[in-house]
């Protein structure tokens, strides 16, 4: 909430400025950031040709078969089920576009990184979706799925 007192004013208008701290920052997401949000028992229910259709044309309107061209013919994303194919395109538009922006932003500034996670995590503190936690070679790299390789942490943060 901006309160003109501890939150000044909107964080991206504050970067477009340039009036945020200017230090170095390294800009994470991991592939499958949406997926972590999104109950097991969802994704098996969207793991089917009708209900991917209709779920990516209410998300990409007039170009959802463009989207689904390129995500069907990427090399990355070509052997995916339609649940993990979900992920992947809603990820790309919630997150990986904006993540690209804000790091461009921050750039004009100060040194920025950006990074973009893939390695599928054995455990998770978002436990709402089983492939978010399954591991190789069929789970997927969900959120905050990074920090615990980015980020120091300690033998009770391991543990859970």
């Amino acid at each position: 909430v901006i309160d003109h007192s501890t939150l000044p004013m909107n964080p991206l208008e504050s970067i477009m400025k340039g009036s945020h701290s200017q230090v170095p920052t390294v800009v994470s997401s991991t592939r499958n950031e949406t997926l972590a949000f999104v109950p097991s028992l969802l994704l098996e229910l969207a793991d089917n040709t009708p209900a991917y259709n209709l779920i990516m044309s209410e998300l990409f309107k007039d170009r959802s078969e463009k989207v689904k061209h390129h995500y069907r013919l990427a090399p990355d994303t070509a052997d995916l089920n339609n649940s993990l194919l979900l992920g992947v395109a809603t990820t790309d538009a919630l997150v990986t576009c904006y993540v690209r922006f804000l790091t461009r932003a921050l750039a004009r500034f100060a040194p920025t990184f950006l990074s973009t996670f893939l390695v599928a995590p054995h455990s998770s503190e978002m436990n709402t979706d089983s492939v978010c936690v399954e591991g190789p070679p069929n789970g997927a790299s969900c959120h905050a799925g990074d920090l615990s390789f980015i980020l120091p942490h300690s033998k009770r943060m391991i543990q859970r």
